[in-house]
């Protein structure tokens, strides 16, 4: 249970927490055990990447379709507010050359760009 500003639990969810079903309903997969603490967001980029947001790791993380972490941004547990760090980061917006925003809204109250390659640009 989260109701402290950051999350004492350091377990990952050992279940997969991405399920994927098909327009007829039938389950299709289901990713993503032992990766997340306190999953927020989840986006699908144009290529097909998979995209979250833990509030509870302070991190980013990009997936590929079967579930292989390809990126991380952001260190462990650790808040911050420069090039590497988030405070309790919120979505992922993205542009059409694939750089991206993440709000680090909920410590920070701030904005962050990347390149499509996921380097820190500007806050």
């Amino acid at each position: 249970m989260w109701n402290k500003k950051y999350t004492e639990e350091r377990q990952p969810i050992s279940s997969p927490v991405i399920i994927k079903y098909s327009k007829q309903d039938k389950l299709i997969d289901s990713i993503g055990a032992n990766i997340f603490i306190l999953p927020h967001m989840i986006t699908v980029d144009n290529k097909g990447h998979i995209w979250t947001v833990d509030v509870g790791l302070q991190q980013i993380q990009k997936l590929d379709k079967n579930g292989r972490l390809l990126l991380t941004l952001g260190e462990p547990f650790k808040p911050g507010n420069d090039s590497l760090h988030f405070d309790l980061p919120t979505d992922i917006a993205f542009l059409k050359d694939n750089s991206f925003y993440v709000s680090d809204g909920y410590g920070n109250s701030r904005v962050v760009k990347f390149s499509k390659n996921g380097k820190w640009q500007y806050s």
